[in-house]
């Protein structure tokens, strides 16, 4: 009975150790890196009055030289349109204020960021097309006095961890996923930091899909107000799908960014208008949304960043095209 025993606790030992070895924890157990989470900052646009999310980007454009983008939406970080006549209020900035990652903590800065220089040259490009709700503008310069403090850093997502059509038929990300959406929904942000808050969405409609014919696809969640703007992001999985139905277990998928929110598809609104005067009425709206969030897939923010003319650095391309050593002179 005792060698019985004892071959039952020797079998029982072995099926830990095999369980262990094929479903490894994540470590250290996060959903979010800290590139992803820390990369979001809250926009207050101060010609147009409009508050919401945003979150920065980090280009590759030589072996070491690197370009850092802000990205929201068109109606959060686009100024107001200017009056010629007004020459002397050309100028638009808005507020952003920034995560700052230090030895032991999270702090925030707060930038004054220009929009519209003094000349009137808008420094925020949208989008060429006109219903895609993305833009950007190049924030490096605000950001020198950081990038020279060793003890300070300014995080961005880098653009290799952008989850195009090509990642997502890889590794058949697709409808019933779950995503994040971070950002300050109804502008919820706290005084000595703005680390963002995390909501739960499931991706709706196929993702390598163009939803209607826009480069748009449609999570499940509720979206409101302030999320504007908000990245979306793949959590980390503890395992890869290596082929249809097939898992890689000894494999873990990182955080990717799959796109940028926008807006919420409406149920129904009722428009309630006051009468003030007889020539002055006030509108009241009451909207119900359909718990269905409209996002821009994230080509769209390539396509942003393609327009400032800093065409992104690939290792292998670069290998390429270096001429021989034979041709050089």
């Amino acid at each position: 009975m005792k060698e019985i025993n004892r071959q039952i606790i020797k079998f029982c030992i072995k099926m830990l150790l095999c369980l262990t070895v094929l479903f490894p924890q994540t470590s250290p157990g996060k959903s979010l890196d800290d590139n992803f989470l820390f990369s979001t900052v809250y926009i207050e646009n101060l010609s147009t009055n409009q508050n919401g999310t945003g979150f920065i980007t980090i280009r590759q454009i030589d072996k070491d030289r690197y370009v850092w983008f802000l990205i929201s939406n068109k109606h959060v970080l686009m100024p107001k349109p200017f009056d010629p006549k007004q020459s002397d209020k050309l100028e638009a900035v808005a507020r952003v204020s920034i995560n700052i990652k230090t030895v032991s903590d999270i702090t925030k800065i707060i930038r004054e960021i220009k929009l519209r220089d003094a000349k009137g040259t808008d420094l925020v490009k949208g989008h060429t097309a006109q219903n895609v709700d993305v833009a950007g503008l190049i924030v490096t310069p605000s950001l020198h006095d950081i990038f020279a403090t060793p003890d300070r850093q300014v995080l961005g997502i880098p653009e290799d961890r952008f989850a195009n059509e090509e990642f997502i038929k890889k590794y058949f990300i697709s409808i019933g996923d779950e995503a994040l959406v971070i950002g300050y929904p109804l502008s919820l942000v706290e005084e000595g930091h703005v680390i963002p808050i995390a909501r739960g969405v499931r991706i709706a409609s196929k993702p390598d899909y163009d939803f209607r014919k826009q480069p748009i696809f449609l999570v499940d969640g509720t979206i409101t107000r302030g999320t504007s703007g908000s990245p979306v992001i793949l959590p980390v999985r503890p395992n890869v799908w290596k082929e249809e139905h097939k898992i890689d277990i000894g494999k873990i998928q990182e955080n990717h960014l799959l796109g940028i929110v926008s807006s919420s598809i409406k149920d129904w609104e009722i428009v309630i208008r006051k009468i003030i005067t007889l020539e002055v009425a006030q509108e009241f709206s009451v909207i119900d949304n359909a718990n269905l969030g409209i996002v821009f897939k994230v080509r769209t923010v390539s396509e942003v960043m393609d327009l400032f003319g800093f065409q992104r650095w690939e290792e292998e391309k670069a290998k390429s095209n270096k001429p021989d050593s034979g041709d050089s002179k």
